[in-house]
C-alpha cells in the first residue's frame, strides 16, 4: 500500500484514484504503488481545455528500489498504458534529466496546478521546492520546437486534404533512370553532409522552409567538398525529390489508415486541423510567459479562447500569420530574457541525489 499523500479534490474520488492509477497496469512491477512519489492530470485536464469527451492523462514519478539504482538486472524508465486513460509513471532520473532539458510534457508536471495534483508526497515536494531550477532559456527551443511540429502536421495535414498524393512516386516521374544514381553507401556520405549543414544553417536562424528552398544549393556545395562531378548535381537533387515523395506518399498512407474520427470532423469542417492549432497556440504562449516572466502557467488562462481557436474561430491564414509572429517576438523575448542560458545541472543533481539517498528505502512521506 502506498504511503504517499492521496489528496482527494478534484474529478476523482479516492476509489476511483485506486482503480485508475494503477489498475491499469498489468507488469510484475508490485512495488510501483509504494514507490509513486506524484501523480497528477496532465493534458487538457491539466491546461483547462477538456471536453466531456476528452480521455484522462496522468503522469508521475517513482523511485525505484534501490537494486534498480545499485543491480544490473533490473531496469526501469516508465511504467504506461493508453487508452481512455493514458497514464505515464517515469523514473525519478529520467523525468528530472528531461526537466533539465526543459521538455514541455515533462515541465508542465513540474508546474501543475495544485488542483490537478492526486497524490503527493516530502519527497516529491523537495523536488518541487526546486523546480525553477530546471527554466532556462532552452524553453525558447523545445517548447517553439513542439509547437512548430504542430505546424508541420497542420501543413502536411491540409496539403493532403487539399490535393492528396495520386499515385505512388515512381523514378520515372522526377526523371531518373532505373537504377540509383549513386551507391547507398555514396548517398548516404551526400545526406549527412547535408544534414550537418542544415543544421548549421539552422543555427544562423535559417527556417526549414527557408534552407529546403537551398536545396540545389546545398547538393553543390556537399558535391564539390566530396568530389563529385557536376553532372550529378541534377541527378542527386532529383533523387532527393523522389525519395521525400516517396516518404511522403507512405505518411498519407498511414494518415488515412490511423486518421481519427474526431480529427477528421475537424479537418472537414475547418480546412486544418484545429486541436492542433490550438495546442500550437498554447505552447507558443507559454514558451513566452516562461522566457518573458519566469512563470510557467499550465492551468491557461486563455483556456476559452483556446476551446474557441480549436472549434475554428481563426481562420488557417489567421493561424500562420500568428505562428509567424510569434516566433519573431519568441526570439526577441529570448535574447533579453534573465533566464540562464542552460540550467545549472550540478545543483539539480544535488538535489535530485539527496531525495533519492533519503527516500530510497523508506516510504515517499
Amino acid at each position: 500500500m502506498s504511503t504517499a499523500v492521496i489528496i482527494t479534490e478534484g474529478p476523482l474520488t479516492t476509489d476511483e484514484f485506486g482503480r485508475h492509477a494503477f489498475a491499469w497496469y498489468r507488469g510484475n512491477l508490485e512495488w510501483l504503488p509504494a514507490r509513486t512519489m506524484f501523480l497528477a492530470k496532465s493534458g487538457s485536464h491539466a491546461y483547462g481545455t477538456n471536453l466531456p469527451t476528452s480521455d484522462l492523462d496522468l503522469k508521475g514519478v517513482a523511485i525505484p528500489p534501490r537494486e534498480y539504482f545499485l543491480g544490473y538486472l533490473h531496469r526501469f524508465e516508465q511504467a504506461e498504458c493508453k487508452g481512455d486513460l493514458d497514464a505515464v509513471i517515469y523514473d525519478v532520473r529520467k523525468f528530472v534529466n528531461l526537466a533539465a532539458d526543459c521538455n514541455p510534457n515533462i515541465i508542465e508536471v513540474l508546474f501543475c496546478d495544485d488542483r490537478d495534483v492526486l497524490l503527493t508526497s516530502i519527497a516529491w515536494e523537495r523536488i518541487r521546492l526546486h523546480r525553477d531550477l530546471f527554466l532556462s532559456k532552452k524553453a525558447q527551443h523545445t517548447f517553439s520546437g513542439y509547437a512548430m511540429a504542430q505546424l508541420k502536421r497542420i501543413k502536411t495535414h491540409r496539403r493532403w486534404l487539399l490535393d492528396p498524393p495520386k499515385k505512388h512516386p515512381e523514378r520515372s516521374d522526377f526523371g531518373l533512370p532505373n537504377a540509383p544514381t549513386l551507391d547507398k553507401d555514396q548517398f548516404g556520405v551526400v545526406e549527412a553532409r547535408i544534414r550537418k549543414l542544415e543544421d548549421t544553417l539552422g543555427g544562423e536562424g535559417w527556417t526549414k522552409d527557408k534552407v529546403a528552398e537551398r536545396d540545389a544549393e546545398l547538393v553543390s556545395a556537399v558535391a564539390r567538398e566530396i568530389d563529385l562531378g557536376p553532372q550529378l548535381i541534377p541527378l542527386i537533387v532529383a533523387e532527393r525529390k523522389y525519395n521525400a515523395a516517396i516518404r511522403n506518399w507512405v505518411s498519407y498512407q498511414k494518415w488515412k489508415e490511423e486518421r481519427n474520427e474526431k480529427r477528421a470532423a475537424l479537418e472537414s469542417a475547418h480546412g486544418y486541423d484545429t486541436k492542433h492549432a490550438m495546442h500550437l497556440v498554447r505552447l507558443m504562449r507559454m514558451a513566452i510567459e516562461i522566457l518573458g516572466e519566469g512563470i510557467v502557467r499550465v492551468r491557461r488562462p486563455d483556456a476559452e479562447e483556446l476551446l474557441a481557436v480549436r472549434g475554428g474561430a481563426w481562420s488557417y491564414d489567421q493561424l500562420m500569420q500568428f505562428a509567424e509572429e510569434m516566433e519573431t517576438r519568441l526570439g526577441t523575448i529570448a535574447a533579453e530574457s534573465r533566464l540562464p542560458h542552460a540550467p545549472d545541472r550540478k545543483k539539480i543533481d544535488e538535489v535530485l541525489v539527496s531525495v533519492v539517498g533519503d527516500f530510497i528505502d523508506g516510504p515517499m512521506s
